[in-house]
């Protein structure tokens, strides 16, 4: 069970980082 719960955050973390990096990284007027 705690190995689908680390998968889980670990997926969830990574995705939050995609989106950080995307608007960081968007043109911002």
């Amino acid at each position: 069970m705690a190995d689908i719960l680390y998968r889980y955050n670990k997926q969830v973390y990574f995705n939050i980082t995609l989106l950080y990096n995307f608007i960081n990284d968007a043109p911002v007027s």
